[in-house]
């Protein structure tokens, strides 16, 4: 089921619009589709089709941790480990 969604945006936001989906070679409705599915899946609120039982999983330095390791307390392979 398709839900019309109307938005209106400023010139600017207009004009951007049709400069980026002319680079990716789409229409703007389009594009704007493009823009919003990604932002849903950025936020968590939408899943692959593909793979609905998947987690997305931190990228090094999402975790807010200085060194940008996401796991911690793991022997590196330089260590002893008799």
């Amino acid at each position: 089921m398709n839900t019309r969604l109307v938005i209106n945006l400023s010139a600017e936001e207009r004009m951007a619009l049709l400069q980026l989906a002319q680079q990716e070679f789409r229409s703007p409705r389009d594009q704007l589709r493009v823009i919003l599915r990604q932002a849903l899946f950025d936020h968590g609120l939408l899943v692959d089709a593909q793979f609905p039982d998947c987690k997305e999983i931190a990228a090094p330095g999402d975790l807010g941790e200085e060194s940008g390791s996401a796991v911690k307390d793991m022997p590196s392979l330089s260590e002893d480990t008799q």
